[in-house]
């Protein structure tokens, strides 16, 4: 599955230091749980059950404890504190603690559950109900998420997937899980591993890629020109939401990555791109492989389809990018040598209709380009209500 487009990420939080959120119980001990899943428009959802309603609450790794949103009805237990809320933007802003009421998930019961308080927004519209964050593992829960077989395998015993196969590489859990890579020869990075984000890989522009397209002391003519050899093309415009809304008009650089590094294992030819926010390994991995989180180890142990330390991904990037704007969805950046561009697609259009059928609204539009096809027909409208039609084939 794949956004026309659009890069799509969830949250990460902020916390006081003396506050862990890991104050909440699980009723079972000595458990292992196979929970179904369901992966619906590049989220993780688990179907939870409270108070005789079932939710489908994303599985978000980089999101340090869960969500839910002011709309929702979703029951509370408590009111719990205030924090200050980092979005995938740097977006920042205070949000109320809630404590759930009694969560059944599989056959655990989670009681007093944290969940921060978010404002309605995409993806109270369009994705979920709310967030599972990752400090459901640091509570003592190592998982398996396979997407292939649709399953979440969730245990308390420290050992239970220890023999199991696959390549090992270690996180650092600052209340999230950070990965290093190494995206070009000579070029490591420090990324969130974030089941919330959609895409493969996002790029900190200021912190890595400005750096790494910079020859130096420490990096050679040839390495930065590597770097910039695998950027496709660049804009400014909005290309990723945030959970506070669409991100700043930015400078964005598209890349298509040689060779994408984590550990032993190996990607190939790996769409990416640049953002405002920290680097994010997103979900899109998991498309290739399953992966077992160990948080008494503090290793992420992948495990490729193809059973090798190289996979070839070998997707193209897009060639322009969709975000909500009042609602609707809006062509916010565009690579202006692509075929949509000479076909006469622009920033600031509307993406009215899609193959025939009316887009009242971006949930419409994303639920559209979801289906299993290459190629869409739009309709667009321009900021000059100048009606057009273009022909589109997914990369």
């Amino acid at each position: 599955l794949l956004f026309i487009g659009s890069a799509l990420a969830f949250t990460a939080f902020a916390q006081p230091k003396n506050s862990a959120y890991l104050d909440f119980t699980i009723n079972r001990k000595d458990f292992v749980d196979t929970i179904p899943l369901n992966y619906r428009y590049g989220q993780i959802l688990l179907v939870v059950a409270i108070d005789g309603k079932t939710y489908n609450l994303c599985l978000d790794t980089g999101a340090a404890m869960g969500a839910i949103y002011e709309n929702s009805s979703i029951s509370l237990a408590l009111q719990d504190t205030t924090v200050t809320v980092i979005d995938s933007q740097n977006a920042k802003r205070k949000t109320r603690v809630m404590r759930l009421a009694p969560m059944q998930l599989g056959s655990l019961t989670i009681t007093d559950y944290p969940a921060g308080l978010m404002p309605e927004s995409v993806f109270s519209d369009c994705y979920n109900d709310g967030v599972i964050g990752f400090n459901l593992f640091r509570r003592g829960v190592s998982a398996k998420i396979d997407l292939q077989n649709k399953v979440l395998i969730l245990t308390d015993r420290k050992d239970f997937f220890r023999k199991e196969k696959g390549i090992t590489f270690r996180y650092k859990a600052y209340q999230t899980p950070v990965v290093t890579l190494e995206p070009s020869t000579m070029c490591r990075d420090v990324a969130t591993f974030d089941t919330g984000f959609y895409d493969f890989y996002t790029m900190n522009k200021a912190r890595s890629f400005d750096l790494f397209t910079q020859a130096g002391k420490d990096k050679p003519i040839s390495i930065a020109r590597k770097m910039r050899e695998q950027v496709r093309w660049k804009g400014k415009g909005r290309a990723s939401i945030g959970l506070f809304g669409v991100g700043k008009e930015d400078e964005v650089a598209s890349l298509q990555l040689d060779r994408l590094r984590i550990g032993k294992m190996s990607f190939f030819n790996v769409p990416a791109k640049t953002g405002a926010g920290n680097s994010l390994l997103g979900c899109q991995m998991l498309e290739y492989g399953s992966i077992i989180i160990d948080p008494f180890r503090e290793k992420l142990t992948f495990q490729p389809r193809n059973s090798s330390d190289t996979c070839r991904v070998d997707r193209r990037p897009s060639d322009f990018f969709v975000v909500p704007v009042g609602g609707k969805p809006i062509v916010s950046l565009i690579n202006e040598q692509s075929k949509v561009y000479a076909n006469g697609m622009r920033m600031g259009d509307t993406i009215t209709g899609v193959d025939g059928k009316k887009m009242d609204n971006f949930c419409m539009f994303v639920a559209e380009v979801n289906a299993k096809k290459r190629t869409y027909k739009l309709s667009l409208l321009s900021e000059e209500g100048v009606k057009k039609e273009i022909v589109y084939e997914r990369p």
